[in-house]
């Protein structure tokens, strides 16, 4: 039950991000849609307006005085609702004819360009050149006798301009870009909110199987410490025994009991293991030269190296802030498996520096569970406790210390101090 909650809260996290960006999407293509329409009606506005224009003859009216006033006032009723600010007349020079308000045009060239549309600081001007003005012929009747007239509007060639209001058009872009910048953020919030709670679970998940492991390890602790003092008395009074009886013996027994006596100092070493694990560590802390260190553990093992022809090259040096005599056995351990665990005729590398502790050997057999390493009681050894990295992985997590240990082409373990 523990374990399914985090994993659905991490799905109902996912869910929202994945919905909320399907919604951003959607609503993207809506705020595109919603400022085309809303140019499209402005443009529509303008080509109406426009459009009364058409035929020409109208567009030469308003350039009579009394004509302008009426239109003047019309525009004035109507700008308001329809976003129209000003209608003009031009020249094909470009030369303004007629403005109904005071809102000056943009430059245009209509001779060369009869119809555009150009965005101003003001709003968005159209233009557009109207056709020339239809010819008029008509018969009038008067005292008794037929009248022909005919007659010709002027043929001056006008371009109508409007010029429109785009304060509730950049009053809708902001409006949408807004909205859509406010689902952005809730996006990066929820996303935001998914890596805590991620990382948060995994902290959490870490924690729980470090408390779990170090309870485990407490337990064991335990067991090994109560073992290895019930043993420790009745194993020293033998080997106490054996020891006087080698003195006294000759021949075949004094053989005997000096294999036994080897044995039982075998044993003593493992129940020294147990015993190391299980008691309480107390860290009394210095400065610790970790070369100096090095170099004393290397000397202490020299002669087992030389018997299998593997050379210790040490590198660097460093000063930290520890536990001396308990960086002494971390080193001592490290070392000695290297030498235990290297192929003959091999080198063990050593690497200081103000970082880190590096130990990296060959490996003369690869068949070992790489997830177990450092774990109490595991060992690849015919003799051995299976004690001595999780000892030693234990004084470094006291000291603050980090273990890592790598196993590709070379056992690699680091020990790092900052």
């Amino acid at each position: 039950m523990g374990n399914r909650l985090p994993s659905k809260l991490k799905q109902i996290l996912i869910i929202a991000v994945i919905l909320n960006l399907v919604i951003i999407i959607m609503q993207g293509f809506s705020s595109v849609k919603t400022i085309e329409n809303s140019k499209k009606g402005l443009m529509l506005v303008g080509q109406t307006a426009i459009s009364s224009f058409e035929g020409g003859r109208r567009a030469r009216l308003l350039l009579d005085t009394e004509s302008t006033t009426r239109f003047r006032s019309f525009i004035d009723n109507i700008g308001a609702n329809t976003g129209v600010l000003s209608l003009y007349l031009f020249d094909q020079s470009g030369r303004v004819l007629f403005n109904t308000r005071d809102v000056t045009p943009p430059k245009i060239n209509p001779a060369i360009h009869p119809d555009g549309t150009v965005e101003t600081p003001d709003g968005l001007f159209m233009y557009h050149t109207l056709p020339p003005a239809r010819s008029m012929m008509g018969n009038m009747m008067g005292h008794g006798h037929n009248r022909r007239f005919s007659e010709k509007t002027d043929s001056k060639v006008l371009t109508a301009g409007v010029m429109l209001n785009l304060s509730g058009h950049k009053s809708i872009i902001r409006a949408q870009i807004t909205f859509m910048f406010g689902m952005i953020a809730l996006e990066a919030l929820l996303i935001a909110i998914y890596i805590y709670t991620a990382r948060m679970l995994k902290l959490n998940n870490e924690q729980s199987r470090r408390l779990e492991a170090s309870e485990r390890e407490a337990e064991l602790g335990k067991m090994s410490r109560l073992m290895a003092h019930e043993l420790k008395n009745p194993l020293s009074t033998v080997k106490g025994l054996m020891e006087f009886s080698a003195k006294k013996a000759e021949g075949d027994l004094k053989d005997i009991s000096e294999s036994c006596v080897e044995e039982l100092g075998r044993l003593d070493k493992i129940i020294n293991d147990y015993l190391s694990y299980g008691k309480d560590m107390t860290l009394i802390i210095g400065r610790a030269d970790i070369r100096d260190i090095t170099d004393s553990a290397a000397r202490l093992l020299q002669i087992d190296a030389r018997q299998k022809g593997i050379d210790i090259c040490i590198t660097g040096n460093a000063e930290i802030s520890a536990d001396i005599e308990k960086m002494r056995q971390i080193v001592f351990n490290l070392l000695l498996n290297a030498v235990q665990g290297a192929p003959e005729d091999s080198e063990i590398n050593i690497e200081i520096n103000d970082k880190k502790l590096t130990i990296a050997n060959d490996i003369k057999d690869d068949n070992f569970d790489r997830e177990s390493l450092g774990k109490p009681f595991y060992t690849t050894k015919s003799i051995g406790t299976g004690l001595g990295l999780a000892i030693v992985k234990r004084i470094v997590q006291l000291h603050g210390f980090r273990c890592e240990i790598k196993t590709n082409q070379k056992f690699v373990v680091e020990i790092i101090y900052i």
